[in-house]
């Protein structure tokens, strides 16, 4: 009877999971209708089922080094507001910060073997489709049903670039669900769906996270092929060089515009220059904000206020690393980002295929901070836990095996 208890606990905490990855994609903006109440019902409904999961457990599950590093990053976020420029805008942070700590708790409990992460991954590639279908509807009302895929998909109701990004993660998932699960038939059409979705977002880093996601996904499989792992370094320098040029001010304004120019032209685009040019200059101003208080920063999403690209506007710097370094400083950034960088060097054998993927997908995460600002956003750093949490759980599982 016990299991069967536990089995509709961890239903009811899934799709719990699922209306709250829906909630802060989707309603992440107050202009959107209802979305407070959407919000704080997803909020509830995970508060309560991830706490019947703590009770369900007769024995105290300790911390994963990650959410523990996270919640430190979280408190010293909170004690920036004391030499913060703005401390409203520093203490802001906290509550958001603390409910995404809550969750990786739960989630922390939720998780017991590479089951459990194959569940929930499935969740998430189900909540992706949910939030096409909403932003679907919201185009098709503003457009037409005949002229809506015409326009950048997600310019109304979402973001684009969110929207691509998080398609890129579920194209990795549905690679790895192909390669190890029995219904490869529906995870080719997914792959296909979220493969187009990225295209018709027109998201240059969604079609460049895509191929990075391909290309490590490969790697980590063939560790060991000599001629592959040659080819695959050509490759990974090139990709380096490319992000140099695009997103480096001083090569970006020297080579790197050519680049836009050419993608511009054969998109029949004019305006794209505008937005990198400044993306370029909100980046240089982070860095030299950074470089004025190196060690502890001008106070958490602080930036917003002291930039003066787009004056009188609260506007964040478009890459996580400038907004942390400038915000928090060194020691912030390393509290934020000592475990996922320590996931570059983490070891994996080319046949565990479910921890393939979730390194893959962190690193992809690495690479789209160059352009997005990620630090509070549950749904981008949900995979830094699902990937240690499993790490812990293998490591735990081969001890007991060897006692």
């Amino acid at each position: 009877m016990s299991w069967k208890i536990d089995n509709v606990l961890n239903i009811l905490f899934d799709i719990s999971f699922l209306l709250y990855i829906v909630a802060y994609v989707y309603y992440y903006d107050n202009a959107i209708a209802n979305s407070e109440m959407i919000r704080m019902v997803a909020t509830l409904a995970m508060l309560t089922t991830g706490s019947l999961e703590v009770l369900k457990n007769n024995k105290l599950v300790g911390l994963n080094s990650y959410i523990l590093s996270y919640m430190l990053f979280m408190a010293f976020c909170l004690l920036s507001s004391i030499w913060a420029y703005d401390s409203h805008l520093a203490t802001r942070s906290f509550p958001v910060m603390l409910r995404i700590v809550i969750l990786f708790v739960f989630l922390n409990y939720r998780i017991v073997n590479d089951a459990d992460t194959e569940r929930l991954l499935d969740v998430y590639l189900i909540a992706v489709i949910v939030v096409v279908l909403i932003v679907t509807n919201d185009m098709i009302e503003y457009y037409s049903k005949n002229t809506f895929l015409l326009y950048r998909f997600g310019i109304i109701g979402n973001n684009p670039n969110i929207i691509s990004m998080l398609s890129v993660f579920c194209t990795v998932i549905c690679n790895h669900k192909y390669k190890v699960g029995d219904k490869k038939k529906l995870y080719v059409v997914l792959l296909i769906f979220y493969i187009f979705i990225i295209f018709v977002c027109r998201s240059k880093k969604g079609i460049l996270g895509l191929a990075i996601g391909l290309f490590f996904v490969s790697y980590y499989r063939n560790l060991g092929n000599k001629r592959l792992t040659r080819v695959m370094y050509f490759a990974l320098i090139v990709l380096a060089l490319y992000v140099m040029l695009m997103r480096v001010p001083y090569f970006y304004n020297r080579i790197g515009y050519r680049f836009d120019e050419l993608f511009d032209l054969l998109a029949g685009r004019t305006s794209g220059m505008n937005s990198t040019t400044n993306r370029a200059e909100l980046i240089l101003q982070g860095f030299r904000l950074w470089m004025q208080h190196p060690i502890w920063g001008i106070g958490i999403n602080n930036f917003a206020v002291k930039q003066n690209v787009h004056a009188g506007t609260y506007y964040y710097s478009h890459c996580n690393y400038i907004e942390l370094l400038s915000g928090v400083g060194l020691i912030g950034f390393f509290l934020y980002y000592y475990y996922p960088f320590k996931c570059l060097i983490t070891k994996i054998g080319n046949a565990d295929d479910l921890r393939i993927a979730l390194k893959t997908i962190c690193l992809l995460i690495l690479f789209f901070d160059i352009a997005t600002v990620n630090f509070q956003e549950v749904y981008v750093l949900v995979f830094y836990t699902f990937f240690f949490i499993s790490m812990s759980r293998k490591k735990k599982s081969i001890r007991n095996k060897n006692h």
